[in-house]
């Protein structure tokens, strides 16, 4: 979603039903970045952990939702989410 301005303010989730092809799952990724790029687009990295959040609290099935299944099963192991 973008402002006025064409500065990204929030990505959005894309409905499941709404993947391509038809039937594709929500797939977990793994966000590995240099400290350089963390500290100078700390802005970015906010966006996507929004993102990633939101994902996780899908109220979607976890067979079709790998971050969420993923994200439950953490919990479960007593691990935190980062702040």
């Amino acid at each position: 979603v973008a402002e006025g301005t064409g500065r990204v303010a929030r990505f959005e989730l894309i409905p499941l039903d709404e993947l391509q092809p038809p039937g594709r799952p929500r797939v977990d990724v793994l966000c590995n970045m240099s400290g350089i790029f963390r500290d100078t687009f700390a802005n970015v990295v906010s966006l996507l952990d929004d993102l990633f959040e939101r994902a996780a609290a899908a109220d979607e099935p976890e067979e079709r939702n790998f971050i969420r299944k993923h994200a439950r099963a953490m919990e479960a192991q007593g691990i935190e989410r980062g702040t």
